[in-house]
């Protein structure tokens, strides 16, 4: 189950994403993710359509918001229209 209010670090590099929460690290591959949505507070990417992985933007220094932007354009497709604010 995808806990949100649990704290959990997110690592992403042009090769992967990992994401450790509970003391458990998990690691995926950019093909595994289909698309990726900025909303006005999250950067959200989806492995499937019902899933999904979140990076609230308050939890990012101000340089890192456009890193990471440009990193998600760089991999992903931009889903075209945001469902979650």
């Amino acid at each position: 189950m995808n806990r949100l209010d649990q704290e959990r670090r997110v690592r992403l590099s042009n090769r992967d994403v990992e994401v450790t929460l509970s003391g458990r690290t998990s690691t995926y591959t950019w093909p595994r993710f289909s698309s990726y949505q900025e909303t006005p507070n999250f950067f959200l990417f989806s492995p499937q359509r019902i899933l999904f992985s979140m990076i609230p933007k308050k939890a990012l220094r101000p340089h890192e918001e456009e890193k990471l932007r440009a990193l998600l354009e760089s991999k992903l497709p931009v889903r075209s229209s945001p469902r979650i604010c």
